[in-house]
């Protein structure tokens, strides 16, 4: 009796240690698994690294801003305003390409800045239109542009975007297809009719003043400005053009220094801007 009492004790734990090393197996496999899976992942989101180009339409003459060149060329604090753009993008990580819509008198000057700074990302300098929205339909016909996922479309004249703005629009636009930056008005906004009596006033909860850079999954933004054709009237929001194909544009916190330089007053602001902004 006592004999067979020890071999069942002894056949049990038998059993039981062979189903823990069974256990012991299958979870070493699951792991090695998971192992496998997270390093097809990695591999995977290497592999599939996306290209996103910017578009910087610095074809402007800057009649409103006056002087005997445009703004965009003008000296900041000793550095170009159409560099310290640039510059923004160039340091941004996931920024793979840059283009330039010029002024064909100004192609060569900025040539030499992007190599006195270094710019690496610039692939294509190409001709500024009579309007932005020409300048941005010569860029979008690059192969930098044509071969990218994501376009980012973004004012020479504005200088302080900062690289996690472009890096948050990037962001957004992966999910959403189209993302722009935008505040919330501080001034109280009303609607005034022809003899400039007013007629209403709008909630500022339900406004956003738009900033840029505005990104686009490519695809939606070519589209947009393919259907402009050459009639189109004066664009200067490219958000506009994918609203009016039907889409959804996501709208992200936007800046309060990335301001547009369009009058003296900006200029002025923007000196003192670039004194205490690290890029």
């Amino acid at each position: 009796m006592v004999i067979t009492e020890f071999s069942s004790v002894g056949l049990i734990l038998t059993i039981v240690s062979l189903y823990s090393l069974i256990i012991t197996a299958l979870e070493i496999i699951n792991f090695i698994n998971h192992l496998q899976s997270a390093r097809n992942i990695v591999m995977k989101d290497k592999n599939e690294k996306m290209n996103i180009a910017a578009i910087i339409p610095a074809g402007g003459t800057g009649d409103r801003f006056g002087g005997n060149i445009p703004k965009q060329f003008v000296n900041l604090d000793g550095i170009p305003v159409i560099i310290r753009t640039l510059l923004v993008f160039e340091i941004t990580p996931d920024i793979t390409s840059i283009v330039v819509s010029v002024l064909p008198q100004y192609k060569n000057k900025l040539e030499a800045y992007i190599r006195d700074y270094n710019l690496s990302k610039v692939t294509d300098l190409v001709d500024g239109g009579k309007e932005r929205h020409f300048s941005v339909m010569n860029a979008m016909n690059t192969k930098a542009v044509l071969n990218s996922d994501i376009v980012l479309i973004h004012d020479a004249v504005r200088p302080f975007a900062s690289p996690l703005l472009v890096q948050e629009i990037i962001e957004a636009t992966k999910i959403f297809g189209a993302a722009i930056p935008g505040l919330t008005p501080k001034e109280t906004i009303k609607v005034v009719n022809e003899e400039n009596f007013i007629q209403g006033t709008i909630a500022r909860d339900s406004l956003v003043s738009v900033q840029t850079p505005q990104g686009f999954k490519t695809e939606i933004i070519y589209q947009a400005y393919k259907s402009l054709e050459n009639n189109a009237p004066s664009i200067t929001d490219d958000a506009t053009l994918v609203e009016n194909l039907g889409y959804n544009v996501h709208v992200i916190p936007g800046e309060e220094f990335n301001i547009k330089i369009t009058s003296k007053p900006d200029f002025w602001l923007s000196e003192v801007l670039a004194k205490v902004r690290y890029y």
